[in-house]
């Protein structure tokens, strides 16, 4: 019996290091490292601060990073995360500060929590577009006007 629980447990423990290396594995799209090679790999992101924003919406955000490899550079992954606020109408949004945790050193690339404090500021809408003088509904003459 105890034979059969160890045999379990040594089982349960190679599964999880395969689940885990394959979980690391970076391709397509969701590799965004300039070397294809190291970096991190977002396996959870946490926003503190915003005001105004919903947990559907942080969720939104947070999802447009989780899963992705970067490389390891802070600027840049405080420039994507102000991206995604902006991508949703959250021009003024300031990053204050970032905490990278990493969950194991020594996978590659490694599994991280990122930590944001952001305060998203006043969101923006487009409101009416109006096209006018345009004289053609020739597909060539919009061109020319709007290239």
């Amino acid at each position: 019996m105890l034979v059969s629980v160890l045999n379990f447990v040594s089982s349960i423990a190679v599964l999880a290091i395969l689940c885990g290396s394959l979980l690391a594995q970076c391709t397509g799209k969701l590799d965004q490292r300039s070397g294809g090679a190291g970096g991190i790999l977002v396996s959870d992101l946490k926003i503190s601060g915003t005001k105004n924003l919903r947990t559907e919406q942080l969720h939104r955000i947070a999802s447009a990073m989780v899963g992705f490899c970067f490389d390891e550079d802070n600027d840049e992954l405080m420039e994507r995360l102000r991206s995604e606020f902006q991508n949703r109408g959250y021009f003024m949004v300031e990053v204050k500060s970032l905490d990278i945790k990493v969950v194991d050193p020594l996978t590659s690339p490694k599994p991280v929590v990122l930590e944001f404090d952001a305060n998203e500021g006043a969101r923006f809408k487009t409101g009416t577009i109006l096209l006018s003088a345009i004289t053609s509904s020739h597909p060539l003459s919009c061109a020319m006007v709007f290239p």
